[in-house]
């Protein structure tokens, strides 16, 4: 399992800027292939925009690899934070209802 878990880890730190609690993340992945135990990973995106983007992609393909490893993926859609953001924080305008439901439905499509 050492040498396994060396080469897991070291696809998990690949493109990773910072890890915080490394040591427990190695932990969760060797309990899953000694122990069987899954652990829980979440990713949340807000419906600001129809679609999702090329660099929403590194996320899901870092989740997409964590789950072959023990994980189960949690894919959360923001609601009520897609209309907060101050109009002249976000050149996007906010999004109303009518439109806002279309852009999860979007991202559920893209992300399962």
């Amino acid at each position: 399992m050492g040498e396994n878990l060396s080469k897991i880890m070291s696809e998990i730190k690949k493109g990773v800027a910072e890890m915080i609690d490394e040591e427990r993340i190695e932990n969760l992945v060797k309990n899953y292939y000694e122990k069987g135990e899954n652990f829980y990973v979440k990713a949340g995106f807000d419906p600001t925009a129809p679609d999702l983007h090329l660099g929403h992609s590194v996320v899901l393909q870092k989740m997409a690899f964590l789950q072959k490893h023990g994980a189960i993926v949690q894919f959360l859609i923001g609601h009520s934070s897609s209309f907060l953001y101050p109009k002249n924080l976000n050149p996007k305008p906010i999004l109303d209802t009518k439109n806002y439901h279309p852009s999860c439905h979007s991202r559920k499509s893209v992300s399962f």
